[in-house]
């Protein structure tokens, strides 16, 4: 099967949409085709931003392995000391926790907080559903409104990665 280049792809699109200009209308074939290349566009650009996200993510993913992999050889040698192991474990202590501070998962925290903010964009919209069935105006429609409007608010704090537990994991 023969690869379409986005070079292509793009040469493919202005040669239709001119076209189009040109004569005021595509023939059906040429507006599905020009319908299809667009959306296949649309796919190749999300794609492209999704497999950017995976490798921040699956870089980040190594970056703990190797933490890992690095405190067990260190736990590993203390293990296997016969000499005085006094001020040996309080410093491995120390290396441990500066290891599980130090693990920063930036990448993996904004695909968290945007599912996170997903779950409560979903909570927001069913209680304006039901908020809709009231009468605009009413005392419960105006406090389902304002649950509604600081949903709506959280989820955006999520996504910016400004609300208090966007950073945590969980």
């Amino acid at each position: 099967m023969k690869k379409i280049t986005d070079e292509k792809l793009a040469e493919r699109i202005a040669l239709l949409e001119q076209a189009e200009a040109d004569t005021g209308q595509l023939s059906l074939h040429g507006e599905a085709e020009l319908a299809c290349l667009r959306e296949l566009w649309g796919y190749r650009e999300s794609h492209g931003a999704l497999q950017q996200k995976l490798d921040a993510m699956a870089a980040e993913n190594a970056a703990i392995k190797s933490v890992i992999a690095d405190y067990a050889k260190v736990k590993q040698d203390f293990d296997d000391f016969d000499g005085d192991r006094r001020g040996i474990a309080e410093s491995l202590c120390e290396a441990e926790d500066a290891l599980v501070s130090g693990i920063k998962t930036p990448a993996t925290d904004t695909y968290l907080n945007s599912v996170r903010a997903e779950g409560v964009d979903m909570v927001a919209e069913a209680i304006g559903n039901s908020a809709a069935k009231l009468k605009v105006g009413s005392k419960d429609w105006k406090a389902l409104k304002s649950i509604v409007l600081t949903l709506v608010n959280c989820a955006a704090q999520l996504r910016s990665g400004t609300h208090d537990t966007a950073d945590k994991a969980g």
